[in-house]
């Protein structure tokens, strides 16, 4: 038979085996594939692997506070990211994480003792696997 080795530019680079033996379909990884004109085409991997807003969870807690705060998100796979925190007037004041991340629970500590009391907002951007910002906002309350 013949062996085909596919690797993903996803956001999580795997591989993926699949072995035509006399028309027969092997499939590891569990991804669905179809053959076609003697072509192995996967027809669903893409979605397995998709970074959805949906599937990234992001909390402040404390919130309100009065010095500090720590945002904890989750991600489903492993991905760029930049979680920076913004006043009112849209100007960021701090950076608190970027860079690759793995899946999984993280979390990044806000010091807010030198900035006014106030509303300010914090957004965490993710790249999806198509190259794509997803971006989910939340407020925080800092209150003296």
């Amino acid at each position: 038979g013949n062996t085909l080795v596919y690797s993903s530019n996803w956001v999580t680079t795997q591989t993926i085996e699949l072995l035509l033996n006399g028309g027969n379909l092997q499939v590891h990884n569990g991804v669905t594939c179809t053959i076609a004109s003697k072509a192995v085409q996967p027809v669903t991997a893409a979605k397995e692997v998709q970074l959805a807003p949906s599937l990234i969870s992001i909390k402040a807690y404390p919130n309100p506070f009065s010095s500090s705060t720590t945002i904890r998100y989750v991600l489903p796979v492993q991905t760029h990211i930049s979680l920076s925190v913004y006043d009112h007037l849209g100007q960021k004041v701090a950076l608190l994480a970027e860079g690759n991340m793995s899946a999984g629970e993280h979390q990044a500590r806000f010091d807010a003792t030198r900035l006014a009391a106030g509303i300010y907002l914090y957004s965490l951007i993710a790249i999806d696997a198509e190259g794509k910002p997803v971006v989910l906002n939340g407020k925080l309350i800092i209150a003296r």
